[in-house]
């Protein structure tokens, strides 16, 4: 980014003005290569030295770490400087045109995303800078791009950001200028898109319900699955003849699934049979005895 500019309207071989964006006319020079030399000098001693003169120079350093993802317009710069000569690029008065027009050429008639750069937030007074382009970010941040040299008014680019509104000045929408673009015309059938829109909104609000009930389901067997699944209950099991001699066990056991720990019924270990029902028991083992050994 270089400060010093020299006069375009000189020919090469006549005197020309040298005057600086930040320090105003610098005085006439012999030729244009003396005073291209002259610039080149000036901003070295004054403005590599002394940064705090020079906007660029001095902006802060942003607080966001994110690169810049805006994509590179200087041809697109280059061809609205090429298109209007009748716009002095080197006019701090009217350069910033050209950046208006670039700005709603590639918007296509919209107002953003890329736009001017304004030191204040005011619009009635929003002091816009000349030479800066920025792109508005779908994350609120913007990005600032020196685009217009202060040598010979030919197309830069030059990143810086991306910045916070406020932060390092603001994003603002173009200055309106002749013939520029009309925003694209709404889609002939918005109504009918409207009407699909809607109803896929109900059927995700009616899907998100199913989900719900689902999910509510599936949290519960994980639930039972996490404490365990145990039978409740005195076996309910059917004693039944098997010939003249033996009893046998028959049916299916018929006991509660429920959830919790399992409770020991009445008549365990801790409550042994009687003496008659030992004796009983007994009695059928031997019967049992000596039916195996018939």
């Amino acid at each position: 980014m270089l400060f010093a500019r020299i006069d375009p309207t000189g020919a090469w071989d006549q005197p020309c003005v040298l005057s600086c964006r930040v320090c105003g006319v610098l005085g006439v020079q012999a030729t244009w290569r003396a005073a291209q030399d002259e610039a080149w000098r000036h901003d070295r001693a004054v403005h590599w030295k002394d940064p705090m003169k020079s906007e660029y120079a001095t902006y802060p350093t942003p607080r966001s770490t994110l690169p810049l993802i805006a994509p590179d317009m200087h041809a697109e710069v280059q061809r609205t400087i090429d298109e209007h000569p009748e716009i002095d690029s080197m006019d701090e008065a009217q350069r910033g045109q050209i950046i208006d027009v670039t700005d709603w050429r590639i918007n296509g008639g919209l107002d953003r995303p890329w736009g001017r750069k304004a030191r204040n937030n005011d619009p009635n007074n929003p002091n816009l800078n000349t030479d800066g382009m920025t792109y508005l970010r779908p994350d609120t941040l913007f990005e600032i791009y020196d685009c217009i040299s202060g040598i010979d008014g030919n197309a830069t680019w030059d990143g810086y950001g991306p910045f916070a509104q406020g932060e390092n000045g603001y994003w603002w929408p173009p200055q309106p200028v002749d013939n520029q673009p009309l925003p694209p015309d709404p889609p002939a059938d918005l109504a009918d898109l409207e009407a699909r829109v809607t109803a896929l909104e109900a059927d995700v609000a009616r899907h998100d319900e199913e989900i719900a009930a689902l999910t509510s389901y599936v949290q519960n067997l994980e639930a039972r699955l996490a404490h365990g699944l145990h039978a409740h209950g005195p076996v309910d099991l059917p004693i039944v003849f098997a010939s003249l001699t033996s009893l046998r066990a028959r049916g299916d056991i018929n006991v509660a699934v429920k959830l919790g720990a399992a409770t020991p019924p009445a008549g365990d270990m801790a409550d042994p049979p009687d003496a008659l029902s030992v004796a009983e028991l007994r009695r059928l083992a031997g019967l049992r005895e000596d039916e195996d050994a018939r």
